[in-house]
């Protein structure tokens, strides 16, 4: 099977307008959330093979997803959220914006433990998951 993108490479292959155009299709407003948000993980360092939240991003793009769920995407870097509080986050991007942040880390700090899962165990985490956050968005 043939890979379709190269992770890691997003500041390699395009500059930051590039980057954003590809992302709306459109040019991006100097004063977007957007822009803020990926002006503030551009120079991230990216953590091992894992898409780093700019190819989350770009991904989400390509299927249609809307400007603040492209925002979440890009503010949900564990490097990010390591170096800024939520309270920072919420005077830039308010609180919607910060709660879907918010319920994205809940999910990266899921980890299953076990190799074989059976068809029960699965729904049971579908479920627990859709309860665990308020928007659908951030599964």
């Amino acid at each position: 099977m043939q890979k379709t993108h190269n992770f890691n490479q997003i500041t390699k292959d395009y500059t930051l307008d590039q980057y954003l155009h590809h992302l709306t299709g459109v040019d991006v407003d100097e004063d977007s959330l957007l822009r803020h948000a990926c002006v503030q993980v551009w120079n991230q360092p990216t953590e091992g093979t894992q898409p780093n939240s700019l190819d989350v991003a770009l991904l989400l793009s390509e299927l249609g997803a809307d400007e603040s769920t492209l925002t979440v995407a890009l503010l949900s870097s564990k490097a990010l959220l390591k170096n800024i509080d939520s309270a920072a986050l919420k005077k830039v991007y308010g609180e919607d914006i910060v709660n879907l942040v918010k319920s994205v880390a809940r999910l990266h700090k899921f980890h299953s433990t076990q190799d074989e899962v059976s068809p029960e165990q699965v729904e049971r985490l579908r479920r627990m998951l859709l309860s665990m956050v308020g928007d659908v968005r951030a599964v």
